[in-house]
């Protein structure tokens, strides 16, 4: 058996970190995708309500910076916001996916046996 063949077999728990981290940013970027898509054929709000994550940004600008948010720079803002929030809640989620997975199969066979056993 060679190196590689143990390490698919029996992959470390770094492997696994970085198997989640990668499919929940993808999955992230995709979910993220799919509401800039939402948003633009049902438009969240009337057009001159103020964007809630550029309201955010723009607070965060001014308390770090003491400048306000420029409203060249609001829709890099709230794009920015918007995709790395979705990738990085997406990863976070990918690698606890992960290692909730792990458990014992008898836990979850039990677990999922009482939901089999309740009469409907």
């Amino acid at each position: 058996m060679t190196m590689t063949q143990i390490s698919v077999s029996h992959p470390r728990k770094f492997d696994r970190a970085t198997r989640g981290f990668v499919s929940g940013a993808v999955g992230g970027l995709i979910g993220a995708g799919m509401k800039l898509v939402g948003e633009w054929i049902f438009p969240p709000r009337s057009p001159g309500e103020p964007i809630p994550p550029a309201v955010a940004v723009s607070r965060l600008l001014k308390a770090f910076s003491g400048s306000p948010l420029l409203p060249e720079k609001m829709t890099l803002a709230v794009q920015g916001f918007h995709w790395s929030f979705s990738i990085g809640a997406g990863a976070i989620y990918g690698v606890i996916a992960e290692f909730r997975s792990s458990r014992p199969g008898w836990v979850r066979d039990r677990f999922w046996d009482g939901f089999a056993s309740i009469d409907a």
